[in-house]
Parts: C-alpha cells; structure tokens; sequence
C-alpha cells in the first residue's frame, strides 16, 4: 500500500474520530407526530408531549404514559418509523389503555382526548422504565459511550494500518541495503 494512500485513509480515520466524539447522538422522532396523524387520520399531529416531557425531547424524556407503553410494549425506538407503525397496529389489536380510563390509547387518540390523562383528569399509568429517546435532536445531551467507543476503534485501526505500512517500509529498505552491500562484496 503506498504512503499517499495510508496517509489519506489515516486522515480519513481522525476526521471521523473527531467527528464521533464531537457530536452529540441523534434522538430525533420529528417524524413520529405525523406518521401518528397520518396512520390515525387525525385532523392534526399530535405535539410531542404526547411522549415527552416537552417539545424538545431528548434522552430520558419519554415521561408521559402512552410514550412509556409504546417503547416497553412494542419495543419503539427514536426515528423508527416502521416500528412506530407495527406499535400503533399492536396497540390498537391489543387495546392498551395507559391510563387505566377503559378507552384504549388509539381510540383516545382518534377521538382527540388525551390517552395519558384518566378519568380523574390525572396522569396516571404503569411503572415502567423510561426510555431513552427523544423527539427534537438536543446538542446539550450528554455523548453516548458507543460514538466514543466506535471514534476509538476508527483510530486504532488506522493506527494499526500506519504501524504495518512502516514496519514494511523498513523491512524492504533493510533489504534492499543489504542486496547492495552483497552486490558490492
């Protein structure tokens, strides 16, 4: 392999090291609200709080009950799309009620009520886990250890071509040094 072309592919690995470690994860479901309008034929999307704590989303604010159902039943995850389908769908067969109001969730959302809110007018619903994602991409969050740990990989894999490139160069320098001293003698 030849020294422009280690060189480029080393360049290459730093800048996406670099630009591993210096973003932030995507959690970004900006599609959710209108996939839920269109799958529902709702007059309007649904705002972001149906899930999340506030409209910018992001990790650990999947607070509200019917966003926790979606995620712990159905295995919903951030920007999945056809997941998203396939847990409304289970939804709707399964009639999950979050709020324990005896209307399911889909048709709470199809009459335009709140399925997070019950009959005494407060949130209630199952104690499940909260999940880790979020509506809006938030720069503020903390990284996650997988960009870190996949910029790291990056570069010691190239770190490792650079180290077997000059290793190689050596041997073949070393080589040709002594074909010439025996040429010589």
């Amino acid at each position: 392999m030849s020294s422009v072309i280690l060189r480029k592919l080393l360049l290459l690995a730093a800048t996406a090291a670099v630009s591993l470690l210096g973003s932030a994860p995507a959690f970004a479901s900006v599609a959710f609200p209108l996939v839920l309008q269109s799958e529902l034929k709702l007059a309007s999307a649904p705002a972001c709080t149906l899930c999340h704590r506030n409209d910018q989303g992001g990790v650990g604010t999947v607070i509200r009950p019917f966003g926790r159902t979606m995620m712990t039943q159905f295995g919903l995850s951030s920007g999945n799309v056809a997941a998203l389908r396939a847990a409304i769908s289970g939804s709707d067969a399964a009639k999950l009620d979050s709020d324990g109001d005896g209307v399911s969730d889909i048709d709470e959302l199809r009459m335009g009520t709140d399925p997070n809110v019950g009959v005494s007018g407060m949130e209630s619903g199952p104690d499940v886990p909260l999940p880790q994602t979020g509506c809006a991409v938030n720069p503020s969050l903390p990284r996650s250890p997988a960009s870190g740990v996949a910029a790291l990989s990056v570069v010691i894999v190239g770190l490792s071509l650079q180290y077997r490139h000059r290793r190689s160069r050596r041997a073949t320098r070393t080589s040709r040094i002594r074909n010439r001293l025996r040429i010589r003698a």
